[in-house]
């Protein structure tokens, strides 16, 4: 599947999520949302740093891996805004564990074709089980055309799109482009005003909001330019 679609799953998994007994579900503008819409993109960085596509990070170890890690990196450039919004270590794993959960289940369904003799590609299993859950491997098809992939995945997450923009957008007046404001984040805690805020809450809130906002960029315009380059 591609970033976008990884994205939007994440997003929506995070809105499902109460971080306490009778607490309510994390708003749209909230980290949580834009940090587990993140998470779900994980298992994808293998091609940005050099590793062969879906095979490290695309193994149940590898991605709980990469859910820890990155937990780990974003507790400690955001541990000042995170302890003012009450946000544990283990509330963040478990999203970011949501979200890599979600990729990989979704990866399953990506239509590429091609052989599957000995391929080491969505080997989840690994080192248990050598089994690639790639739809192409498990059932004997004749490979698709590129065009189908594209749109089986614009079909899955054109309704989500849709819930944004018309039932969450204009009916319930959210905009979930606002996770990626760091200020908005802010709302759940006891002071919500960011220029009151700490010279290091406000730092932290600086730091994540540029990084979350420039993967979310990269993903959104990276189906546009995939996707459109293997159609032509």
């Amino acid at each position: 599947m591609n970033g976008v679609t990884h994205l939007v799953t994440g997003y929506f998994l995070a809105r499902l999520f109460r971080p306490g007994k009778g607490a309510e579900r994390y708003r749209h503008d909230s980290f949580p949302a834009v940090f587990t819409a993140i998470a779900a993109t994980l298992p994808d960085i293998d091609s940005s740093i050099g590793i062969p596509h879906a095979q490290a990070t695309h193994t149940i170890l590898g991605a709980l891996a990469l859910a820890f890690v990155f937990t780990g990196v974003v507790f400690a450039m955001g541990s000042p805004f995170l302890r003012e919004a009450r946000l544990s270590f283990v509330q963040l794993l478990v999203l970011a564990v949501a979200g890599v959960s979600s990729h990989l289940f979704l990866d399953v369904f990506t239509y590429y074709g091609g052989t599957c003799v000995g391929s080491p590609a969505h080997v989840y299993f690994w080192p248990l089980w050598n089994q690639s859950f790639h739809l192409d491997c498990i059932i004997d098809a004749t490979p698709p055309v590129y065009a189908a992939r594209v749109l089986v995945e614009w079909a899955f997450y054109s309704p989500f799109l849709l819930v944004l923009l018309v039932d969450r957008g204009i009916k319930h007046k959210e905009n979930p482009f606002a996770m990626l404001y760091p200020a908005s984040w802010l709302r759940g805690t006891a002071d919500p005003e960011f220029t009151s805020r700490p010279r290091p809450v406000k730092a932290s809130l600086v730091l994540l909001g540029i990084v979350c906002a420039a993967v979310v960029v990269l993903q959104v315009a990276g189906i546009v330019f995939v996707d459109l380059a293997g159609l032509l």
